[in-house]
């Protein structure tokens, strides 16, 4: 029963995200227009490649060694995981601060700083869940991602109708 509790939960997340997703593109293409949701589109795609070197591996880790060990003992797994994550953001932050106005050229709008404040807060984002996920609290770490899909589509909603488009 509580694998099929969890279950519904890890789904009903994967929905909200998709189907959420999917009306602020189309809520964004009709406001934004082409130009302004295609620079929003490789923003995104910027992020994505930027977090593949910002995470190394290590929140897998984490969730591999606590779903071992099962609850947080002590503190020096997770604090050595937290460091070791800063360190791989700022690494990858000053590679986005020297390659800003390029990046800024090529994206068509100043973004470079934004993609700084995101690494950070996505790397620590994932370091939280994968945490959850690894002391086998499945079910919550998925009430918290549905959570964070609504509120930042939300926020992306709102953001859009009160005139903000792409900053």
């Amino acid at each position: 029963m509580i694998i099929y509790n969890t279950f519904k939960r890890v789904i009903f997340s994967k929905l909200v995200g998709s189907v959420s997703g999917f009306l602020l593109l189309s809520v964004a293409a009709k406001r934004l227009g082409a130009s302004a949701v295609g620079s929003f589109t490789l923003f995104l795609s910027i992020f994505g490649m930027i977090t593949l070197f910002s995470d190394v591996g290590i929140q897998e880790g984490l969730t591999k060694r606590l779903s071992e060990e099962g609850e947080l003992k002590d503190n020096r797994l997770l604090g050595s995981a937290g460091g070791f994550v800063f360190v791989a953001s700022a690494v990858v932050s000053v590679f986005i601060y020297a390659l800003g106005p390029i990046l800024n050229d090529y994206m068509g709008f100043a973004g470079a700083e934004y993609l700084i404040f995101l690494v950070f807060l996505d790397a620590n984002y994932k370091l939280f869940i994968h945490t959850l996920k690894g002391e086998k609290k499945v079910g919550i770490a998925a009430n918290i991602e549905t959570a964070q899909v609504i509120i930042g589509r939300l926020t992306g909603v709102v953001l859009l109708l009160t005139g903000w488009g792409i900053i």
